[in-house]
């Protein structure tokens, strides 16, 4: 398989993932540092993606790992929903609560 055939498949695969908004689906905006930006769109290019694409690409990886929590705010919330039922509608599923806090990624990008 050569790069470029695996990056087709790839984005075959994220195609399917991400697609066009749908009933399924909702679209969102988020404000983030012009940095991060750069090198989403970076990293985008190199996998000829969207911006929109890869960003929910990194959205669909945090739900797959389990959506561990991002603050010690988001830990103390997922603790107190643990004991609570599931709101109407679905809602999200139960979140495993890691015992340690993993470091945050660096974003400087520098």
């Amino acid at each position: 398989m050569t790069l470029r055939s695996g990056l087709v498949d790839f984005y075959d695969h994220t195609w399917q993932i991400v697609g066009r908004i749908g009933k399924n689906k909702t679209l969102i905006s988020i404000n983030i540092p012009n940095a991060w930006r750069v090198e989403i769109d970076r990293r985008a290019a190199v996998l000829s993606l969207t911006r929109s694409a890869y960003a929910a690409m990194i959205l669909e990886k945090w739900v797959r790992d389990g959506m561990p929590h991002v603050s010690e705010p988001d830990r103390l919330m997922q603790l107190s929903s643990r004991s609570k039922a599931e709101p109407a509608g679905g809602g999200l599923p139960v979140l495993t609560v890691r015992e340690k806090s993993p470091e945050p990624p660096d974003t400087s990008f520098t």
